[in-house]
C-alpha cells in the first residue's frame, strides 16, 4: 500500500516554503515581467573559486528551472524529501533536520564550485541535494537493522539504499555530463553518512574516568582518615592528619 509518513513541523513547513518560491517565481517570470538573470543571480553558478556570488550557496535549493521541468523537478524531490525526511526528523528531531539540511546545502555547494572552477560551469537549483544527504545519513543510521519501506511497494536494505543513491549520482553524470554536479551529488551523499556519524558518536556514553586509590579517604576540610591496626575491628584507632 503507498502511503507516505505524517508531516512533522520542519518538513511540513521547508516544503511548504520551497513550493511557495516556486509559485512566485513563475509568476514573476511569466507575468510580471521580471528579468531572467534576477532569477539567475540567486541559482548557484560555478567557474569561478572567487568570493563573488556567495549568497548562492544559500539561496539556490530555493530556486527552480523555470517552466515544466521545474515542476517536474519539484513533484519528485519534494515526494522524495517527504519519505526520508519526515522519518529522519521524527526520529532525531526538527534541530538534527535542520541542522543536516544546512550542512548539505553549504558542504555540496562549496564542493560544486571547487570542481566546477576546473571544469565546465554548470547551474544548480533545486533541494535535490538536501533529497541526497538525508537519504545517505538515514541509510547509514538504519545500516544492519532490516529493511526500509519503498512506499511501502519495495523493501530495500539500508546497504542497498545507499548503494542506489550512489549509482543513480553516477548515472546522473553519465546521462548529462557535469563535473560540478557530480561533485555536489557525491559530497551531498558523503556529507549525510558524516553528519550521522558525528550525531551517533554525539549519543554513545562516554568511558568512566578511572578514580585514582590514593590509599586513604580524603574530606573536604583537607583532612584524611588514616586507619590504624586491627583491620576488621571496628574498635581499630583512627588518626586524623
Amino acid at each position: 500500500m503507498f502511503r507516505l509518513p505524517p508531516l512533522p513541523p520542519f518538513t511540513k513547513a521547508s516544503l511548504i516554503t520551497f513550493f511557495v518560491c516556486l509559485v512566485l517565481e513563475n509568476v514573476a517570470l511569466n507575468f510580471l515581467g521580471l528579468n531572467p538573470d534576477a532569477v539567475v543571480a540567486l541559482m548557484l553558478t560555478t567557474g569561478s573559486l572567487g568570493l563573488e556570488n556567495l549568497w548562492q550557496l544559500f539561496t539556490h535549493p530555493f530556486l527552480s528551472v523555470p517552466g515544466p521541468r521545474g515542476l517536474t523537478d519539484f513533484l519528485l524531490s519534494g515526494l522524495f524529501y517527504w519519505w526520508m525526511m519526515a522519518p529522519f526528523e521524527a526520529r532525531y528531531g526538527s534541530r538534527r533536520a535542520a541542522q543536516l539540511a544546512v550542512a548539505v546545502v553549504l558542504g555540496s555547494g562549496i564542493a560544486a564550485r571547487v570542481v566546477g572552477a576546473f571544469f565546465a560551469p554548470a547551474v544548480i537549483t533545486g533541494f535535490g541535494e538536501i533529497v541526497s544527504g538525508v537519504i545517505a545519513a538515514y541509510a547509514w543510521a538504519l545500516r544492519g537493522q532490516g529493511a526500509l519501506s519503498f512506499f511501502g511497494v519495495i523493501d530495500l536494505r539500508a546497504e542497498q539504499l545507499l548503494g542506489l543513491l550512489v549509482a543513480f549520482t553516477v548515472l546522473q553524470f553519465i546521462v548529462a555530463p557535469s563535473a560540478a554536479l557530480l561533485a555536489a551529488g557525491l559530497a551531498a551523499v558523503a556529507i549525510g553518512v558524516g553528519f550521522m556519524e558525528w550525531v551517533q558518536n554525539q549519543g554513545r556514553p562516554k568511558p568512566p574516568r578511572k578514580r585514582k586509590d590514593s590509599g586513604s579517604r580524603r574530606r573536604r576540610n583537607g583532612l584524611r582518615v588514616i586507619d590504624g591496626e586491627g583491620q576488621g575491628s571496628d574498635e581499630a584507632p583512627k588518626w586524623l592528619n
